[in-house]
């Protein structure tokens, strides 16, 4: 007989690919699924979803932040390191020692910086803060002990201000910073505004923006946030300075945050209040601003610009907050002790208001230390104990102590003492009550302030320490400290350790110091280097030099132009190529940024005016120009035609250079530019990169692959045609596609010498969470085909739904909104066609809060018309559905879209009569229904989309085909980076991928009612996939072997019996052929897909296993006595000891390994968790481990003991008995498990598991549902192709009992779970709702993917229940199991003896 693979003719793999899993089936040419030696080949591999480069960045960059700034001390220190230990030999050593309490420090002096007469208390009486000393070194002409001179230079280095401002000098005068943030402002307001432009909810007025940015505009902005008085007047005053809309947002988040507003919602914004942002308040003063703006980028992406619009705000409060603290002050350090006595005399007045009016609140307010407390303080972080011992803690912000002093305040009714009160208010309000020293806001003083300060001590004391101005290399001691200072590695230049493979740096091997980082850094190669990694490469090709141009290139310009060009209809035609062409020559190459507007002016100019019928209103919006070109033209003048070559990497460089000192080095040295030139280019700001490259666009020359005609590159075909770049890598005749994929066959060669996680990280831009989820792929494919001896013959991608409803889920205010707004103008619309306007308004009222129904969002957008006969539709009818229905402009039997723009709300009479047609072919409008449909889109009422199909006149052949593309295929670009790899790394031939749309999976489960359940069980991952296979394979069959477009007359596909629908393909016909092959028989499929999905249970789920490479789960700062547990900073120091030090809230742990440990009671085998703070270097981390089991106190009472497994990953299974399961985490001395075991559930139980989501969700969202004792009916009947969806009480026992059944088999008898069991009582008559409760809890346990806790009070145990544990101490007989991507291969790693 034959072996298995032998005989099998394919193999044919779905795949289902999520962020956190990959669901697989394998199936043979009559979808049935393969086995081999007992194993089926379908499954589910789950793992944790990769974080964003971005959440990674923000770990490494402030890691190596630290470290560089401990590097810059460590400098500065060698310098004073023999001066310093000539006179006091243990001063460094005590100051290292600081942090320590006295038992643990090395040095046992009673202080820490001064041990002789002079003592740190005559210091502090002295200096009370650094800014005093610092003040002292600047104004007196004295020689300070040279122990002080380091002190006020060492809290220079290390706190050194930022560098945003360029050069040496800061003015407060100098406005040419903060014009070039209004101008930054307003260019992420224009990138916004293109990001919304079809968003129907913003209006032109929104992004309205500052149009004069000039002297006199930054004078009097001066004036209003430095002089006047008082939030309210300020935003006035701001109003009218801005001149922009009310409406806009400079209005709603600019003028708000920088009058001083406490805290500005920003969840409220209209930008973002339909987000996934959660309900944030914050301030701009608030000391968390910035992780806020990131965490609500990572929630709400869709957001970003806007959260950037924040931080750049921020930059313009902080230049006028630096004015306002040195307007009198000529250094930070005098204004910082001006600050700390302002402080001081606030205080005094504010303590001695409190015992005169309230002395009952003055405890509260000044001595109690208590967490919920924000008094003073926790405002100051420590209070002052007996025997001078001072206590410190977490601080409270200052918005959380003003929030409480307020409120205290307020709370004194006294008349004599409202004055004083308004004087604490109104410092608190302009942010000016008791600010502390060290705030957050330090982070806006720019480096030249400080810079300044430590010249002038350095050049005070330089006559005193001689040493000062001695050296060597060229540099003296002084040079060598302000060159330290001023060291900042440039952006460009990376890591400089050219070993690593995140560097690109080029450099000599000498050592790096800040006075010879020029010398030994090339800065010039190491920018080339650094320009090459940050352009991503081509979407289509992949040579070595394929990377995307920037968006303001001079070609992707003109590629943006020509494609908006070519898709504008001018009196219903296409534009015309010539007037095309002097549309785009004497309108985008003249004007900046073109408008509609200009474009419908130029062609009544320069054609039949009379003859135009296209509106203003009926062209897309002119997002692209020319501008880039135009200004290059300006600066290069004659020059320009000759130079084109150099201005694109000219173009490029600015997009790049953020440094303009860079850009100008460049500038100069490399395209030897004039001064003027190089003054023009620095001043221009271009940003982002498009995803396709200049050989894509002007390189590759396309050939007619039928008559071997050369019609020339991407650009000039647009020039000469009206077609886009789809249309010319697909359409006969171009076929561009077919050049790409022999010029990336020929640029691949080496592809084969690289493994799949290499070439995903080298070719394919896509998010790090897909990246993780196509190498997971890359193993599953791999993996079968080394099972099976042979390559996989076709490959089933789901790809995204697109035929649904794009506005499904917007939320009911924005509907409402935008209709309430357009009635306001529709006056003159209602004389003309006969319409109530007045009814109308009243009737959006009475349903404001319904509008989630498309039936009467649609009653409302159509002005109460049927939209064929125009006749009024009566709103009380609708709900019962008897005369009216919604209708689909372009038949169901054509085309699968639900989505409004092809949908319409019509007379049940006239939707009869026009079948399944097209509108053209169906004679059922009012004659005067085309000039309604123009009206409607004029007040944007309907879409641009929409009013095309209800006024077409006729179906193309190419629209046709493209209906048939549509039900095949939706890419978005993480599938077409799976689609990328298969093609070019695994050399799978196109006709052999195969898309399956999440939306035919989607509807063929329904139609046939195969239910799924995310709660039940993680078995849909599998599911989906083996139905990517099925359905998939059938439609593909069946479309490729047909083709419609030959069908000159449209009735005649339904004539012929065939259908353009996927979901009508299943349902039309019992049996289906394809090339005179059966496949699909109804009845027989249906059975057999029936068996697999509900009467199977060999689907295999794994897990990824790993060792975490992260420090810390949780970065969570707990001081001291804050949470008992608590895990040390370190473990080789004092420090590990968390109740002197503190800690964190936890950390990662590397890895576990087992210990046999020998004792009086005999052999003890032990699993231990290793911190990661535990490990160093892996060519040492034996060593290191052995050191971390030394240091715990536990394995000191064993005889002996030995490490005989050093690296148990995370998520490797471990079996006990019939149990399986993985370790989550950690609680004190035991671990917490997760079942790895699936739950299997009838069918019958999926549907009320689905239907106790949909009751839970329709709770969440505030839905009302009609129930009784008996019945919930979770979703009423929607006419007659829409069932009522209910939920009864014997569902809810039924399913109660097979919980029950199935948590007391063996696999799942854990001591929590079986005491579950033992008080489920399925006799007990609860509520309906008290079931829904119970079986959703209990379904919450023994999950697969996730482990979570059941709330099981309702069954009298508690609100935390089913949590496994495994203490440290294992049995015998349990098994460390390591298995194989798909489950086939298996391991025991270590079995306890």
């Amino acid at each position: 007989m034959k072996n298995n693979e032998e005989t099998l003719k394919k193999l044919r793999l779905g795949l289902d690919i999520g962020t956190n899993s990959v669901g697989y089936a394998l199936l043979d040419e009559n979808n049935k699924l393969i086995k081999k030696n007992g194993h089926t080949f379908w499954g589910v591999r789950m793992f944790d979803e990769a974080e964003t480069a971005k959440d990674r960045g923000s770990y490494r960059k402030s890691r190596r932040r630290l470290l560089r700034r401990k590097e810059r001390m460590e400098i500065l220190r060698s310098f004073f390191t023999k001066e310093i230990c000539d006179i006091d030999p243990t001063f460094f050593e005590r100051l290292d020692d600081s942090f320590y309490y006295k038992e643990d420090k090395k040095n046992k002096n009673t202080y820490n910086l001064f041990t002789s007469e002079y003592t740190d208390k005559d210091f502090y009486l002295e200096y009370p803060t650094i800014y005093h000393l610092r003040k002292a070194m600047q104004e007196e002409d004295k020689k300070f002990d040279i122990r002080m001179v380091y002190l006020a230079i060492a809290h220079i280095i290390k706190y050194r201000g930022n560098f945003l401002y360029p050069g040496e000098e800061f003015s407060t005068s100098e406005y040419t910073s903060i014009k070039q943030f209004f101008l930054d402002f307003n260019d992420i307001l224009d990138e916004l505004s293109n990001e919304l432009e079809d968003n129907e909810d913003y209006s032109a007025e929104y992004f309205d923006k500052i149009e004069n940015i000039n002297y006199d505009f930054l004078e009097k902005l001066k004036v209003i946030l430095m002089e006047i008085k008082g939030i309210s007047n300020k935003k006035k005053e701001l109003l009218d300075l801005f001149n922009v809309n009310k409406k806009s947002i400079y209005n709603e988040l600019v003028i708000p945050f920088i009058s001083g507003s406490a805290k500005v919602n920003i969840s409220s914004l209209s930008v973002i209040k339909n987000s996934k942002y959660p309900k944030t308040e914050i301030s701009l003063g608030s000391e968390e601003l910035e992780g806020q703006v990131e965490e609500a980028i990572s929630v709400a992406p869709e957001i970003k610009s806007v959260l950037e619009m924040i931080i750049k705000i921020k930059e313009i409060s902080d230049f006028y907050f630096i004015n306002k603290i040195l307007s009198d002050s000529k250094t930070i350090s005098e204004s910082m002790v001006k600050m700390y006595d302002e402080h001081n005399e606030d205080l005094k007045k504010l303590k001695g208001f409190f015992k005169k009016y309230a002395e009952d609140q003055y405890n509260e307010i000044f001595k109690i230390r208590d967490e919920k407390l924000a008094n003073y303080v926790a405002y100051v972080g420590f209070n002052k104990l007996r025997k001078n011992k001072v206590e410190r803690f977490k601080h409270a912000s200052r918005e959380e102590f003003y929030g409480y002093l307020k409120q205290k305040l307020n709370n004194i009714k006294y008349a004599e003492a409202q004055e004083e009160i308004k004087y604490f208010i109104d410092k608190i309000d302009n942010n000016e009550f008791l600010l502390k020293q060290n705030s957050n806001q330090n982070g806006a003083f720019p480096m030249q302030l400080h810079l300044k300060e430590l010249k002038t001590i350095l050049n005070n004391q330089e006559k005193y320490y001689p040493f000062l101005s001695e050296g060597n290399d060229g540099y003296s001691i002084k040079e060598k400290i302000i060159l330290t200072f001023k060291y900042k590695i440039p952006y460009y230049v990376g890591p400089l350790n050219k070993e690593s493979k995140y560097s690109w740096v080029v450099r000599e091997d000498e050592k790096i110091y800040p006075w010879n980082f020029d010398k030994v850094v090339k800065l010039d190669e190491t920018a080339e280097k650094f320009i090459l990694r940050m352009q991503n490469k081509c979407t289509y090709l992949k040579g070595d030099n394929d990377y995307c141009l920037p968006k303001n290139s001079l070609i992707f310009s003109e590629y943006s132009c020509l494609s908006y060009l070519n898709k504008l209809s001018i009196n219903g035609k296409p534009i015309d190529p010539i007037m095309k062409s002097k549309i785009f020559n004497e309108v985008f190459l003249i004007k900046k940024q073109p408008t509609k507007k200009d474009i419908i002016e130029f062609i009544k100019t320069n054609y039949n005016a009379d003859a135009l019928t296209t509106t203003e209103k009926e062209l897309p919006e002119a997002t692209c120009n020319m501008a880039s070109y135009i200004k290059m033209k300006e600066i290069f003048g004659k020059d320009f035609n000759d130079n084109k070559e150099m201005i694109e990497n000219i173009i490029k460089d600015i997009t790049i250079f953020e440094d303009k000192s860079i850009l100008g080095n460049r500038l100069k040295e490399l395209y030897k530019l004039n001064n003027d030139r190089i003054k023009q280019i620095k001043g221009l700001n271009y940003k982002g990169y498009s995803r396709l490259s200049k050989n894509l666009l002007v390189g590759l020359q396309i050939v007619d692959n039928q008559t071997g005609e050369i019609k020339g590159n991407v650009i000039e075909v647009m020039r000469k045609t009206n077609l886009n770049l789809q249309e010319i890598l697909y359409l006969d005749g171009y076929r561009l596609i077919d050049a790409i994929d022999e010029y990336n066959r020929k640029n691949s060669l080496n592809d084969s010498y690289l493994c799949a996680r290499d070439y995903i990280a080298e070719n394919l831009v896509i998010s790090p969470s897909f990246k993780r989820a196509l190498i997971q792929t890359c193993s599953i494919i791999q993996e079968i085909e080394r099972i099976f001896h042979k390559k996989i013959d076709e490959f089933y991608v789901e790809v995204t739904r697109t035929n649904k409803d794009k506005n499904k889920g917007k939320t009911t205010s924005s509907r409402y909104d935008k209709i309430k707004k357009i009635y306001s103008s529709c006056q003159e619309l209602a004389m003309a066609y006969n319409f109530d306007m007045k009814r109308l308004k009243n009737e959006l009222e009475s349903n404001k809060d319904n509008l989630k129904s498309d039936i009467l969002y649609f009653y409302f957008t159509q002005l109460g018309k049927c939209m064929y006969s125009l006749e009024d539709i009566d709103i009380s009818d609708l709900t019962n559905n008897y005369h009216y229905d919604i209708d689909h402009i372009y038949p169901q039997s054509i085309i699968k879209d639900d989505s409004l723009s092809n949908r319409v709300l019509v007379d049940k009479k006239k939707n009869a009569a026009k079948t399944d047609k097209f509108l053209f072919e169906a004679k059922v409008l009012n004659p005067k229904a085309q000039q309604f449909y123009k009206k409607l889109l004029s007040l944007e009422l309907i879409s641009k989309e929409k009013y095309r199909r209800l006024t077409q006149k006729e179906i193309s052949k190419d629209e046709l085909e493209g209906f048939v593309n549509r039900q095949l295929v939706s890419t978005n670009q993480s599938v077409m980076g799976l689609i990328k790899l298969l093609k070019e790394y695994y050399k799978v031939d196109e006709k052999n991928i195969i898309y399956s749309k999440g939306e035919n999976v989607s509807d063929f489960r329904h139609t046939f009612d195969l239910v799924k359940s995310r709660t039940a069980n993680n078995f849909h991952h599998a599911h989906d996939a083996y139905l990517n296979v099925v359905v998939g394979g059938i439609l593909n069959k069946y479309y490729t072997s047909r083709r419609f477009y030959q069908f000159s007359d449209i009735a005649r596909i339904e004539n012929e019996g065939e259908s353009l629908n996927p979901s009508r393909i299943f349902t039309k016909r019992d049996i289906l052929k394809a090339n005179g092959k059966v496949i699909w028989d109804k009845k027989e499929d249906i059975k057999r897909i029936e068996k697999d999905l509900y009467h199977r249970f060999d689907i295999t789920e794994t897990i990824r296993t790993y060792n975490p490479n992260k420090m810390y789960s949780k970065v969570t700062i707990l001081p001291k006595g804050e949470g008992e547990s608590a895990v040390p900073f370190q473990t080789t120091t004092p420090r590990v000891d968390v109740e002197k030090y503190g800690g964190i809230t936890s950390n990662k742990f590397s890895r576990y390994v087992i210990i046999e440990a020998h004792g009086k009671k005999g052999l003890d085998t032990i699993l231990e968790a290793i911190p990661k703070t535990a490990c160093g270097d892996n060519n040492k981390i034996e060593k290191d481990i052995d050191n971390y089991i030394a240091s715990l106190d536990e394995y000191q009472k064993y005889t002996s003991y030995k490490v005989v497994n050093y690296n148990i990953k995370a998520n490797v299974v471990i079996q006990e008995g019939s149990f399986k399961y993985i370790i989550t985490g950690k609680s004190g001395n035991q671990y917490v498990l997760q079942n790895v075991q699936d739950r299997f559930f009838s069918k019958k139980a999926m549907i009320t598991i689905k239907n106790i989501d949909k009751y839970l969700n329709n709770k969440k969202l505030g839905i009302i549902m009609a129930k009784d004792n008996k019945k919930i009916i979770v979703s009423p009947a929607r006419g007659k192709n829409n069932e009522e969806i209910f939920l009864e009480k014997t569902e809810l026992v039924n399913l109660l009992k097979e919980i029950k059944t199935m948590y007391s088999k063996d696999i799942y008898s854990f001591s929590a779970i079986q005491n579950i069991v033992n008080n489920i009582d399925c006799s007990i008559d609860y509520s309906i709702d008290d079931f829904i409760i119970i079986c959703n809890n209990l379904l919450q346990i023994l999950k697969t993917n996730e482990r979570k806790n059941a709330d099981l009070r309702l069954i009298h145990l508690s609100g935390n229940s089913g949590t496994l544990y495994l203490g440290k101490k294992l049995k015998s007989g349990m098994k460390f199991i390591w298995q194989s991507i798909t489950g086939y291969y298996e391991e025991i790693l270590y079995e306890v003896k």
